[in-house]
């Protein structure tokens, strides 16, 4: 398995949150290789999303996605680029 993390900066978690439902993760659950998806709501102005695939080439191809769907969808709600950390699962 094969694992990202994307950190996210927003005041407007409320908007991003029903727009990930909506949106991202329909698309996304039919991407190949997908295992799951989930958004953590931190502190503040802090998003996170951990993206679980079997693969790391599968995962590297939905950052495609995820930065098409961001650029079109979500880009004007938050601060910046995201954080990315990404690796092999070791421990599950």
């Amino acid at each position: 398995m094969y694992a990202e993390i994307r950190k996210y900066h927003s005041n407007h978690k409320e908007e991003i949150t029903n727009k990930v439902q909506s949106e991202f993760l329909p698309m996304l659950r039919t991407h190949a290789g997908f295992i799951a998806y989930y958004v953590l709501d931190e502190e503040g102005d802090v998003m996170a999303s951990i993206t679980i695939f079997e693969t790391q080439a599968e995962a590297r191809e939905s950052n495609r996605l995820a930065a098409d769907w961001v650029q079109q969808s979500i880009a004007h709600l938050v601060a910046g680029p995201s954080e990315i950390t990404e690796g092999h699962v070791v421990v599950s």
